[in-house]
């Protein structure tokens, strides 16, 4: 009997311990429940802030929007009660304030530096020039002009509108704009400055005189601003080797192709031989020069046997050419009449 009492004395005593076994292996398995806590400043980069701004553990919800955010650059307050409010439709049941009773909200953003506001500009120019050097374009952005805040995610290259330029002073007026920022997409910004834009001039190393053939030694290429230039003068090197001056040029011009005129190389009272060239046939004859001339000119020749003037081309030193472009139609003999051949004797 006693023996039986302290059995059945043990297993009450085991019971609770047996029945509480199960409950503390479940709680071990299942998982803890976060909670949601309420932050007491937080930062955003967009338009909306959403509950996973506001608060910590916001779980699938966190992309949930609930509020404008401030303008970019600003920062503004949301009540703690604002906020429960808000969250009262999503189903968080449970948010802890920890004494918070209102939540910072900052709109980070950037400012655009002067110097993208510059090279914005001279890209421009340099389109507009058919260039892509930008050591050809220099921009000055007055200190006037208004800062530039966009948003912090805002990394597109600024774009260019209207932009007019007067081309005595340099001087320039533009709307600029950030495409991948609304925030400046919708209010472009008013950019005033000066723009010096450079070229290639070819300029002479040493005095030249009338009729004297430019060669490559004769010229340095030399840069110089673009509004100090017509439209005549020569870019590149190539452009005026070979040709002649036309009058007298002094060391240091800037060579303009109107300064300049292809080499003659036969003049007046030069005696040259004339070729006469049709298909099949080529006469020569001599002849005197009536004028100047370089390769390609039709100058006026008088043959010197019959003294009769015609027009020839230059094609070379000393020789001048006639040609007949269409030779004249050949004619085509008549052929005979057929007549008919005697019958065969039979």
């Amino acid at each position: 009997m006693i023996r039986f009492a302290s059995l059945l004395l043990t297993c009450l005593t085991a019971a609770p311990a047996l029945a509480q076994a199960p409950a503390t292996r479940a709680a071990a398995v299942a998982p803890a429940i976060e909670v949601a806590i309420l932050r007491s400043a937080v930062e955003v980069t967009g338009e909306i802030v959403t509950i996973g701004d506001l608060i910590e553990n916001a779980g699938a919800m966190g992309a949930t929007p609930v509020f404008r955010a401030p303008e970019v650059g600003q920062h503004g307050t949301i009540q703690a009660w604002r906020v429960l409010e808000a969250l009262r439709p999503t189903g968080i049941a449970r948010l802890e304030t920890r004494g918070v009773a209102e939540v910072r909200v900052e709109r980070r953003g950037r400012l655009v530096s002067q110097i993208e506001m510059a090279d914005a500009i001279a890209s421009e120019l340099m389109r507009r020039a058919g260039t892509n050097d930008r050591s050809r374009v220099n921009v000055t952005i007055d200190t006037t002009v208004t800062q530039i805040l966009v948003e912090a995610s805002a990394s597109a290259q600024l774009a260019v509108e209207r932009l007019v330029q007067d081309p005595a002073t340099g001087r320039f007026e533009a709307q600029i704009f950030l495409p991948d920022s609304p925030a400046s997409r919708t209010r472009p910004t008013r950019v005033t400055g000066s723009a010096v834009e450079f070229t290639d001039v070819v300029r002479l190393r040493r005095p030249v005189a009338r009729g004297v053939v430019i060669n490559e030694s004769d010229v340095t290429i030399d840069r110089t601003t673009r509004n100090r230039i017509g439209g005549e003068q020569a870019l590149m090197a190539s452009e005026v080797v070979g040709l002649a001056a036309r009058r007298p040029l002094q060391e240091g011009t800037v060579l303009r192709l109107s300064d300049l005129e292809r080499a003659r190389i036969v003049s007046r009272n030069d005696a040259v031989t004339i070729t006469f060239d049709v298909p099949g046939i080529t006469v020569t004859a001599r002849g005197r020069a009536m004028a100047d001339g370089a390769i390609g000119d039709v100058i006026d020749v008088q043959n010197v046997q019959s003294r009769r003037t015609i027009q020839a081309t230059i094609v070379s030193a000393g020789r001048v050419a006639v040609r007949q472009l269409t030779p004249p139609p050949r004619r085509v003999a008549e052929a005979p009449a057929l007549t008919n051949a005697p019958a065969e004797a039979r």
